[in-house]
């Protein structure tokens, strides 16, 4: 009775998850230049058997993610023959079975259903976590990942050794998601299995063999394979980033306020508000009643290193802050947040239940609030208002506007002219309803695809005026959502 209770309960979170996630898609999915990019080489993996050693490129000359994620879309893509919609879906599904994960550690952290619960509750409810896991990239599988790696880790510490392989396999993935969680996870399972050595050092020689093998495995072989086809430029890449010649270097002061300032502002987006001041109101609450916790569980420390390693290393390293280098930790606030609603919980049910329902219901005004406008979505805020389905509008107007006629294209995108999206959405969209696609073959219809510039308009008229007038004739224009479309006849 009691396993039909909890699989009910976890269901029922999941199906929440889900929804929230899906909230306003397919209409508000995302699909830029990036998405694109990553389409294309997942298409090639499905469609021209064209596999890959690599994935996307971060922000350092010669570093790039692992490919575990274009593999990861190719199932979906395969399946729907190339549909975005499927693919975010599927990512969506991933993201929401999370849920699982989030009650499985937080009840093994703690040996307590009732943690395991409000954890799977927040976890479902985060605004934060709703908004990564509607971003068609890589970064958000650390979120999924992150919870299964503490969960073996854990798990090993509390003496099942074997754990240690499945964490070390897990790790592997990890850094393939996000190319620095190779470096920030590693410190922090460093730093725990020092920290619970007395647990740890009856771990058998063939287990922690084995457990390197894997992890050595999962890691690094794809890039030592890619590194020497290719003159080593991944470790290049890495050793000019630890040595200060790669990246962009900031100064010690700036580097740690911006990695504390970036935490704090998630931790408060995990409740359902902004700014990093509420997000430091909450840190100092669940870290108060972290220490009155572990005074009955030691185990409990694990959530304090995994929180406080990453923004201490990305000081040390110097390296400007994205929101995304933290989506592999954030998530450790979910199983704090449970841990200290369990405490307050067991001094008053109703301050627990009360703390946990204000909780879950800020977060879903967050989500309604913000994201029919995509408003506090860390990955477009230059671009709120670009729609998936806009997008496509635009491809069938210019169908239907060349008449079956060859025609040639330019987009203005942001970032500035990276015309991967619509490549590959005119390969997707365009060729399969329509037949044909465009080319530069000198054709006498052009149509230019002219995306809203809110951060330097002036540019965009002057590329207009300039560039874009002299191509040909205008016939015809139509706005769609974000998008203005211009039909131009070639000058003679």
């Amino acid at each position: 009775m009691e396993k039909t209770k909890t699989a009910i309960i976890l269901i029922g979170l999941t199906v929440l998850a889900f929804c929230l996630r899906w909230y306003l898609m397919p209409s508000h999915l995302f699909f830029g230049p990036e998405q694109g990019r990553d389409f294309l080489v997942v298409r090639d993996i499905v469609v021209n058997h064209k596999f890959t050693l690599i994935g996307s490129k971060t922000d350092v000359d010669g570093v790039f993610h692992g490919p575990v994620y274009y593999y990861l879309a190719a199932i979906p893509f395969a399946l729907s023959r190339g549909n975005p919609v499927a693919v975010m879906a599927f990512f969506i599904a991933i993201q929401s079975l999370g849920v699982y994960l989030a009650y499985l550690l937080a009840f093994e952290l703690t040996q307590k259903k009732r943690a395991g619960y409000i954890a799977a509750s927040v976890y479902a409810s985060s605004y934060l976590l709703v908004v990564y896991s509607r971003w068609l990239s890589n970064p958000p599988l650390s979120i999924p990942l992150s919870l299964l790696f503490m969960l073996c880790l854990v798990r090993f510490i509390r003496r099942r050794q074997w754990y240690l392989i499945a964490a070390a396999f897990v790790y592997g993935l990890f850094g393939q998601a996000e190319f620095i969680n190779y470096l920030l996870i590693a410190v922090i399972g460093v730093f725990i299995i020092f920290a619970y050595w007395k647990q740890s050092r009856k771990t058998t020689l063939a287990v922690w063999l084995c457990a390197s093998v894997v992890g050595l495995a999962t890691s690094f072989v794809t890039y030592f394979l890619f590194d020497l086809r290719h003159d080593f430029l991944v470790s290049k890449g890495v050793i000019d980033l630890l040595s200060g010649r790669g990246g962009y270097q900031l100064y010690f002061i700036t580097s740690a306020a911006g990695a504390f300032r970036v935490l704090m502002e998630q931790a408060a987006q995990m409740v359902g508000l902004s700014g990093w001041i509420w997000g430091f109101v909450v840190t100092i609450a669940v870290m108060c009643t972290l220490c009155l916790s572990t005074r009955k569980n030691s185990v409990l420390w694990i959530l304090a290193i995994w929180i406080w390693v990453p923004p201490v290393l990305f000081a040390i390293l110097r390296h400007g802050m994205l929101d995304q280098l933290y989506a592999g930790i954030v998530v450790g606030f979910v199983i704090l947040l449970a841990v200290s609603i369990e405490w307050v919980w067991e001094k008053s049910r109703i301050v627990g239940m009360g703390s946990l329902v204000i909780i879950v219901l800020l977060n879903i005004f967050s989500v309604m609030q913000n994201l029919p406008d995509n408003h506090n979505v860390f990955f477009q805020p230059q671009q709120p208002a670009v729609r998936y389905t806009d997008q496509l509008a635009a491809i069938d107007w210019i169908y239907a506007r060349a008449q079956d006629k060859p025609f040639s294209l330019q987009s203005y995108t942001i970032p500035y002219f990276w015309q991967d999206a619509w490549t590959y959405l005119f390969g997707y969209n365009g060729f399969r309803k329509y037949g044909y696609l465009p080319d530069n073959k000198g054709r006498k219809l052009i149509f230019v695809i002219i995306q809203r510039d809110t951060l330097d308009p002036n540019f965009q008229k002057n590329w207009l005026e300039k560039t874009v007038s002299a191509w040909g004739s205008k016939i015809n224009e139509v706005t769609i959502g974000e998008y203005r479309v211009v039909e131009l006849a070639v000058n003679p």
